[in-house]
């Protein structure tokens, strides 16, 4: 279904021809395979990039992220990049890790689950899913953040 899914996106994102990077954080955990089966079977991908990391470097990764116009997170790093980066994103949720951190910063509605994948088309994701973050509400989070291992510091 998730193949299923991104393939679903990719396809019209081409047919409208808007570009579409495909980014893989972890060979080790098979994004490479992952994004190849993704792109089985589409004919032309003229509009469509991929690439997975290492062949390319972290700061290429993040550049990417930073110039993005919009990011369909599939994985935890890329739902957080997108939000430091205030980009328009949905998060796709298929852990609880990425479910709870989406609740705790008041952004669920931004998530969709692996159930989701089977009735959402591309332009119900961006009209009801894709979803950017507050600034105020980003900086609050970063200053939060910086507090969070505050307790564990005055121990070591």
């Amino acid at each position: 279904d998730y193949i299923e899914f991104i393939k679903r996106i990719v396809c019209e994102r081409n047919r409208q021809k808007k570009y579409t990077v495909l980014v893989g954080f972890s060979r080790e955990q098979k994004d490479d395979n992952t994004i190849l089966s993704i792109l089985k079977d589409i004919d032309s991908c003229p509009y469509i990039y991929s690439f997975c990391y290492p062949d390319i470097s972290s700061s290429e990764v993040v550049s990417l992220f930073r110039d993005a116009t919009s990011i369909i997170a599939t994985r935890y790093h890329a739902m957080i990049l997108a939000l430091l980066f205030e980009k328009p994103a949905c998060s796709v949720c298929y852990n609880e890790k990425t479910q709870h951190v989406l609740e705790d910063i008041y952004m669920q509605d931004s998530g969709i689950s692996l159930a989701d994948m089977k009735r959402l088309d591309y332009e119900t994701l961006i009209r009801e899913k894709m979803h950017e973050i507050n600034k105020q509400h980003l900086k609050n989070l970063i200053e939060s953040a910086k507090l969070q291992f505050e307790q564990l510091d005055k121990v070591l």
